[in-house]
């Protein structure tokens, strides 16, 4: 939900080990990372059924909303989208979604989300995008991204920063941007903190823990933004991250279904705070793209090894009248 926008620069020491926030854009904000924890109590993370209900890759909708999407491409490449076939399946990916956060880019050519994004506005589509600097160690140099139509969301320009980490804790730096819901009243209007993460596979448990403090400080990052989404490649089931994360309310908005292209374990999610974010519209689910392309693993594989994964919110902060979030989970195919 959005407050007043204010900007502060703030150090909290605490036992355990330290983050800074580094914004990469013009204006900057630091904010330490404490080794402490929440005290509220622990909000069930809904276990809900798989839904029947399917929905197409078209832009199928009830009422305003946001539609936000994680997808850790396998190295996203010049040479993937320099292929038209390749091309043309990541545009269809992409389309459905209003912002779709990027894990997993790996290449020195600075044209292949422009050459993505041109291809997409091809089709009358207004997307654009926000990129990361590289990150991560010497052996694994990567960037993020947030892919987003400009014609349903906002972007705030000057205050999209990756996480700084003196200390090497992850391995790959959160990367954060603040984004605004279009076409209602900008007063009226959801507005949110979106956290790409991509989480060491190795040291997934420790790189977890890290990431309660990874949301309370983006959301006290100056901006006054309580609606924090986290989302990537968690390396975890819902479970996991439910132990994980026990000291929070917050939730995943996939439980039940898997996320990689063999349909046998769940990495990737989305995860916000049950309390603050009742903007929810109680609709989730994963883009099988192997059955939608009807390609084979070995295919699917030149793609990803991941689905994307994706979540409904209102595009009315709060949302509707009357509205309770809602945990149903829906499969996107």
């Amino acid at each position: 939900m959005n407050r007043p926008i204010v900007y502060v620069l703030a150090a909290v020491a605490a036992l355990g080990s330290w983050l800074f926030f580094k914004n990469t854009s013009p204006r900057r904000t630091s904010v330490g990372v404490t080794g402490s924890s929440d005290t509220t109590s622990v909000s069930t993370v809904a276990q809900s059924a798989t839904a029947s209900t399917e929905i197409t890759l078209a832009r199928q909708r009830v009422g305003r909303t946001v539609r936000v999407a994680t997808f850790h491409l396998r190295e996203l490449s010049r040479e993937k989208v320099t292929d038209p076939r390749m091309l043309e399946k990541l545009s269809g990916l992409a389309l459905p979604f209003d912002v779709l956060a990027i894990q997993g880019i790996r290449s020195d050519s600075p044209d292949v989300l422009p050459r993505w994004v041109e291809h997409l506005n091809r089709q009358g589509r207004r997307f654009d995008y926000l990129i990361s600097p590289y990150v991560g160690r010497a052996d694994q140099r990567e960037q993020f991204a947030f892919l987003f139509d400009a014609e349903s969301v906002d972007v705030d320009r000057y205050q999209y920063y990756s996480v700084n980490d003196p200390n090497d804790l992850l391995a790959l730096e959160p990367f954060v941007g603040w984004f605004r819901a279009r076409g209602v009243p900008e007063e009226e209007a959801f507005t949110f903190s979106l956290v790409s993460i991509k989480t060491d596979p190795h040291n997934w448990q420790r790189e977890l823990s890290l990431y309660a403090n990874l949301f309370r400080n983006v959301r006290n990052d100056g901006r006054m933004e309580d609606d924090i989404i986290i989302l990537g490649d968690f390396q975890a089931d819902w479970r996991q991250l439910q132990d994980a994360l026990s000291t929070t309310d917050l939730r995943p908005a996939v439980t039940d279904q898997t996320t990689d292209i063999e349909r046998t374990r769940q990495w990737d999610n989305i995860l916000f705070s049950l309390q603050a974010t009742t903007e929810f519209a109680g609709k989730s689910g994963v883009v099988d793209y192997v059955r939608q392309y009807n390609l084979t693993l070995d295919e699917a594989a030149q793609v990803s090894l991941h689905l994307p994964v994706w979540a409904e919110f209102s595009a009315r902060e709060g949302g509707p009248p009357g509205h309770v979030a809602s945990p149903v989970t829906k499969q996107l195919r």
